[in-house]
């Protein structure tokens, strides 16, 4: 129990950790491209993380090489950044991108070494230290030195590689389970980068509101996410066989009833008062409530061999997303149109019990 205790505390600190990175450059007065630009990294880090954890495998084979090709992906963004100007408005997320999900395989199948050992403590130890070495240099550089996040946060990526990579061991992933991560990573990227995606939307007058907005989603489907894997996806065969037919259509029921009433209630307020504080508090609330319900049914429809029918609600919710913010929407409503989407295909596609265990876990981490 104590050790538990302290687990939960250090997953609640690497939080911290994470949203202090998110928040730097609005409390150094960076600009915002460079909020987007750090949170479009700190999401596929988490991504490709996220994968090697999920699939319970050291990828790469190369880790070293897949270390250096990250961080020359991140350097050539970074200095692409400064000489393509308008240029680089797709070419430098996408580099970001590949260069997060490249780094995080490296940096995961550290901590999968923990995890196969059976050590959650030091899992998250693992995390932690990650996100105070990034959180430590992005900051001392912003305010200290007149160095670009990408830059620093290149840095800090030297400093992670050199404490991670010497202790990643030599992995014998076969190459249809390499399929498999890479299918996966590709799969968060697109998921996870939803919320930076808001931010994007949220350039303007009520960016650095906004931001704080969606740093507090994050920090809410992060904690749901431990939850998840801790309580839910560690309980497999105890929580299917609780989960009954009446419980089940009881959970549609009320995604199918909530999920409109809450994005209603987004778009009324965000068009009745704007994007004032008090507007942003209560669509944030919505949020966080729109994204438990998702979250929820996501997780048992995992357990219930469903994680097709959950990617597929994924894709669909992201399309959504897209659509919305082209046509102008504000960063919430845009978020709660694609839980909307995402969780009504869910609630529709999929069937009844079938039995047996999911192999496709969905273990979100931060």
């Amino acid at each position: 129990m104590h050790n538990r205790l302290l687990t939960f505390g250090l997953a609640g600190f690497n939080l911290i950790a994470v949203s202090g990175i998110l928040l730097l450059p609005s409390a150094t007065g960076a600009s915002q491209r460079d909020t987007v630009f750090l949170s479009v990294l700190v999401v596929s880090v988490q991504a490709g993380q996220a994968v090697v954890v999920q699939v319970g495998s050291a990828f790469p084979n190369k880790a070293y090489f897949t270390t250096f090709l990250a961080l020359g992906v991140l350097l050539a963004s970074a200095v692409f950044e400064d000489v393509a100007g308008a240029l680089s408005d797709f070419a430098v997320p996408t580099g970001l991108g590949l260069a997060g999900v490249l780094f995080g395989t490296c940096v995961g199948a550290v901590a999968q070494v923990e995890l196969a050992k059976g050590s959650a403590f030091t899992y998250q130890v693992v995390l932690l230290l990650r996100s105070l070495i990034w959180a430590g240099v992005v900051g001392i550089c912003l305010f200290f030195y007149d160095v670009g996040v990408l830059y620093a946060s290149l840095g800090a990526w030297i400093l992670i590689a050199l404490l991670s990579i010497r202790r990643t061991p030599v992995s014998d992933t076969k190459m249809n389970l390499t399929l498999t991560m890479l299918l996966g990573a590709a799969a968060g990227l697109l998921y996870r980068n939803d919320v930076s995606l808001a931010r994007a939307a949220a350039f303007g007058a009520s960016f650095h509101i906004w931001n704080i907005a969606l740093v507090i989603y994050t920090i809410s489907q992060s904690l749901l996410g431990f939850v998840v894997v801790n309580e839910i996806f560690s309980r497999r065969t105890l929580v299917l066989a609780k989960l009954t037919t009446r419980r089940r259509y009881a959970i549609k029921l009320i995604v199918i009833v909530s999920l409109p009433v809450f994005t209603v209630v987004g778009i009324v307020v965000q068009s009745a008062f704007g994007s004032n504080v008090i507007s942003v508090v209560v669509q944030t609330v919505v949020l966080v409530l729109a994204g438990s319900v998702v979250a929820a049914q996501a997780s048992l429809a995992h357990i219930n061999s469903s994680s097709r029918a959950v990617y597929l609600a994924g894709a669909i919710g992201f399309g959504a997303l897209v659509g919305s913010y082209a046509l102008g929407v504000a960063p919430a409503v845009g978020l709660l149109i694609e839980l909307l989407f995402s969780g009504l295909v869910v609630a529709l596609g999929t069937r009844g019990i079938r039995g047996g265990v999911s192999s496709e876990p969905n273990s979100p981490s931060l």
